[in-house]
């Protein structure tokens, strides 16, 4: 019974750590559900709520598990004291008189002619055999009625823990289902367009700029930044566009590819011999 009880005390401790763990699962789906899209958001919301709902039928379920299934069982340990108790006292009777039995033949063996004495050992062996039925009647009486009150105990304390058990996975199962189809049921893709909105930019459709000048002024102003970004690149100079302002680039002062300091390439240069020819033919 004691191992019985400290068992069930061990079953209520992994439960209430269970019940913990699940309450703590639904703290962060209520807090994920504050930070998501409104669809998102309910759904969160009612799984925390359920899950919540579960672990109180839970809790209730163990309350009345160690009070009804548990507690009973602690009185054990004093009733097997007692039993215990009268167990000893049985065998000090039964031991008690062996010695009377053991003195009486003694006297007999030695002394048969001491009537007197024999009548004596007589009298107190018939007491202790007395005392000895009494006292072992007395422990048939308190054994019978142990195991009688022990089954009724044990069918009021393990029916109580099964009928808990089966009504709190009752409950649990309902609250489960619930929870399954309010995750099933909702079309959670509807939120894709409200977060499109937030992440990509504005549409052209609804800006400021064609709602103020019509549906054709930022068309023919991005036909003359394209027609502009044309020219620019026909004529060889790179622009940047910084807001509405369009800056040149300065041509750069480096060297280009082919440039010679000379004017020449060096199989273009004359020579020596080249030059005072070309002045004869000069002054002839």
């Amino acid at each position: 019974m004691s191992n019985l009880r400290s068992t069930l005390a061990g079953y209520l401790r992994n439960q209430e750590r269970l019940r913990r763990k699940s309450l703590k699962l639904a703290v962060v789906l209520k807090m994920f559900s504050e930070t998501e899209a409104p669809a998102l958001s309910d759904v969160l919301g009612g799984l925390s709520e359920l899950l919540t709902e579960r672990e109180l039928a839970r809790e209730n379920a163990l309350q009345r598990i160690n009070l009804l299934s548990q507690e009973p069982l602690k009185l054990y340990s004093m009733i097997c004291s007692r039993m215990k108790n009268e167990v000893k006292a049985r065998e000090s009777a039964i031991k008690k008189e062996q010695q009377k039995q053991e003195n009486f033949d003694r006297v007999v063996i030695k002394d048969g002619t001491n009537t007197t004495k024999i009548n004596q050992l007589q009298l107190e062996l018939k007491s202790a055999h007395q005392d000895t039925r009494n006292v072992t009647a007395q422990l048939m009486d308190s054994v019978a009625r142990f195991e009688s009150e022990k089954r009724d105990n044990l069918q009021k304390s393990l029916g109580e823990f099964i009928w808990n058990e089966m009504n709190y996975h009752s409950q649990a199962l309902e609250i489960l289902t619930d929870a399954h189809q309010l995750l099933l049921a909702d079309d959670l893709d509807v939120d894709l367009e409200e977060i499109e909105e937030k992440i990509l930019p504005p549409s052209r459709q609804g800006s400021p700029t064609r709602r103020r000048h019509g549906p054709g002024f930022a068309d023919e102003i991005l036909e003359d930044e394209e027609g502009d970004a044309d020219e620019e690149v026909e004529g060889g100079g790179a622009r940047h566009r910084q807001g509405e302002h369009v800056y040149a680039k300065r041509p750069s002062l480096k060297p280009q590819p082919g440039f010679r300091p000379a004017g020449r390439r060096p199989s273009e240069r004359w020579t020596g011999k080249e030059r005072r020819q070309s002045y004869r033919d000069t002054h002839q």
